[in-house]
């Protein structure tokens, strides 16, 4: 069955959602962008709710570590190393001199624990991001790499404003065969779920579509519930169809 990624950016919120069936629980902040950096705080205290749970977290984008302190600094291995994934976005990075050099030693420079994420967003040209073929070419060449997030940086549209469903499961087969997990998000809503889990991605994560009004800033238990529930009758029929 698809796994379920919920985000939420606080306690609060990760409180909210304690009793639904969630795979993986991602930490960032909205507030901030697509992948908006979580604040420290709240990782300790969500990581103390949850030590049993699969977690994760955005630090933010990668051009903004360019100029930072060691990871370490900001999130110490004595708060990031129980978070299974570390994610970091690429908004800007084609101005970057190198930035398969860059990311690669951001990659390893989180604790060892944890795993690295590699994020290629749809709309690249929308952020001056690099094309998503040549993230998932980065993290075949990167062994420590198991994991593939394909996004949107801009939420106002859906994913399927930028890439065609059937070659939305032809990236999500090439991660296969390279023995790469793939994570499909970007604006995903009850009307073009199917289609997403069609693509045969490992994970789905989602944002605004457990929000109320899908606003982003509202999370609602009983949305998540629901879509928990649409994955597991989902994965009972398998009816799915990408033409």
């Amino acid at each position: 069955m698809t796994q379920l990624l919920i985000s939420v950016k606080n306690q609060e919120e990760a409180l909210s959602v304690q009793n639904c069936d969630v795979d993986i629980l991602d930490v960032k902040n909205p507030d901030r962008g697509a992948l908006g950096a979580a604040d420290p705080p709240e990782l300790v205290k969500i990581r103390r709710l949850f030590p049993h749970r699969t977690l994760s977290f955005s630090a933010g984008e990668l051009k903004d570590w360019v100029h930072a302190g060691p990871f370490e600094s900001i999130y110490p291995s004595r708060i990031s190393n129980h978070f299974g994934f570390i994610k970091v976005g690429l908004e800007g990075c084609l101005q970057l001199n190198r930035w398969q050099e860059t990311l690669t030693d951001f990659w390893k420079s989180i604790p060892k624990e944890s795993s690295p994420v590699a994020v290629g967003y749809f709309d690249h040209r929308s952020c001056q991001a690099p094309e998503l073929n040549q993230v998932v070419e980065l993290a075949e060449s990167f062994l420590a790499c198991q994991t593939v997030l394909m996004d949107t940086f801009e939420k106002s549209k859906s994913l399927f404003d930028w890439i065609e469903p059937s070659e939305l499961k032809k990236m999500v087969s090439r991660c296969h065969r390279k023995n790469l997990q793939c994570v499909v998000a970007g604006s995903i809503r009850f009307d073009t779920l199917d289609p997403v889990l069609a693509s045969g991605t490992d994970v789905i994560a989602v944002r605004g579509m457990i929000c109320n009004d899908n606003d982003r800033a509202t999370l609602s238990s009983d949305l998540v519930q629901q879509l928990s529930l649409h994955l597991k009758n989902q994965a009972g029929t398998k009816t799915f169809s990408v033409e």
